[in-house]
């Protein structure tokens, strides 16, 4: 498995984790559609006003550096995971929801339930009726294929 993991120790608040992790779907889902470069321009996204509560800006930042360090990678993993959807043809909210699970589970200690429920609440919040499911799915499969698990 590529690339450095990224501890929780100092990493700040759950809320200010799950305030990170919609600035980074922001985020990841903008570069999907050729709208930014991912580097420290997130933090200076004019929706971040938009997302309830303080992102962890280092947090933020070093999610992003996993994120472009390894995003063959990630996006391999996601297409093993699901066999039904081609990563270019996925729904792009979908897919920047598992970008950043899958870059959170390889690349971070963050508890792999907590990856999955909050893809899965980021899901209901910005995708569509079967986002929740899909994600759920293609994130817990992630984690089943990972060599530690």
């Amino acid at each position: 498995m590529p690339g450095k993991q990224l501890s929780r120790r100092g990493g700040g608040s759950r809320t200010r984790r799950r305030a990170a992790r919609e600035l980074l779907l922001q985020a990841f889902y903008a570069w999907d559609v050729g709208r930014m470069d991912l580097s420290d321009d997130a933090l200076e996204m004019p929706f971040r006003t938009e997302i309830e509560g303080e992102p962890d800006d280092a947090w933020v930042q070093e999610l992003i550096r996993l994120f472009t360090d390894n995003t063959d990678f990630v996006d391999d993993r996601i297409r093993n995971a699901n066999s039904r959807w081609r990563v270019e043809r996925m729904d792009k909210v979908d897919l920047s929801i598992l970008r950043l699970g899958v870059t959170e589970l390889y690349f971070t200690d963050t508890p792999a339930q907590i990856i999955i429920n909050e893809g899965i609440e980021l899901a209901k919040r910005y995708g569509s009726e079967t986002s929740a499911r899909f994600v759920n799915g293609v994130l817990d499969a992630v984690r089943k294929s990972r060599p530690n698990e």
